[in-house]
């Protein structure tokens, strides 16, 4: 009897064994195949010579009204933009840059100083980081990809120095196919800590991002989740300069 049962039991261990050994090559398989589909996203982006497109926002947060943002962006390579966007109050907020100088209309300066507009050296990095908030993210997450924002650009150790795509391509995992806004999308989930997830929807045939959802905590501690849709009006036109200049 002690021999059925210790052979029982080491039968029990093998398989047990073999099980672990394959969900493990399973799940490196399926990071390994996330993290192409996140690079072949990010390049993509890059060989994009100019483009214009419109992100809708929203955002929901217990104990707090559901907010919708949204931005139309023009962009022509390499570091020229233009993003008329309504912040999460619905003022309109205007952010220009020629790849040398920022100019940025926002009613909330003016209630500040009387002056809406104001010209900047800043970096056109940190211009679109800071609305990122007041945007809930509208101005930020498409512009970053397109003029290949790091972390390094906006906040000492965000994104560990990496861009936006290739941040969130490590350790991400696919998760199948679905369907979104009548595209056939990769679904890719981005753990970057315990409090928060992101999940990418990438389109199947031109790697472009069709919608994104963050999952998380804000610093109060409450859950939110933030939607972004991504609809692409236009690529690699002609854009005259004068679009992005102001005097």
């Amino acid at each position: 009897m002690k021999s059925r049962r210790w052979l029982s039991l080491g039968v029990l261990t093998l398989v047990l064994i073999v099980w672990g050994v394959r969900f493990c090559a399973s799940r490196r398989r399926s990071q390994s195949v996330a993290a192409q589909i996140m690079l072949k996203c990010q390049q993509a982006y890059d060989e994009i010579t100019s483009y214009r497109g419109t992100t809708v926002v929203h955002f929901l947060s217990r104990f707090s009204s559901p907010e919708t943002t949204q931005a139309r962006i023009v962009f022509k390579r390499p570091n020229k933009i233009c993003i008329e966007a309504t912040d999460a109050t619905g003022d309109p907020v205007l952010i220009i840059s020629d790849g040398r100088e920022v100019w940025i209309r926002w009613p909330v300066y003016g209630r500040v100083d009387g002056e809406e507009t104001r010209r900047k050296k800043e970096s056109i990095a940190r211009v679109i980081s800071g609305f990122s908030g007041p945007t809930r993210g509208a101005t930020f997450t498409i512009p970053a990809i397109l003029l290949k924002v790091r972390g390094s650009d906006i906040v000492w150790g965000a994104w560990k120095g990496k861009r936006f795509l290739e941040f969130h391509a490590g350790g991400a995992k696919i998760e199948g196919k679905e369907r979104v806004l009548g595209k056939v999308c990769y679904r890719i989930v981005s753990r970057e800590s315990a409090d928060r997830l992101t999940i990418f929807w990438i389109d199947t045939k031109t790697f472009l991002l069709v919608q994104m959802r963050e999952e998380g905590k804000t610093p109060k501690g409450r859950p939110y989740i933030d939607t972004e849709t991504f609809r692409i009006e236009r690529l690699n036109m002609a854009l005259d300069d004068q679009l992005f200049h102001r005097e």
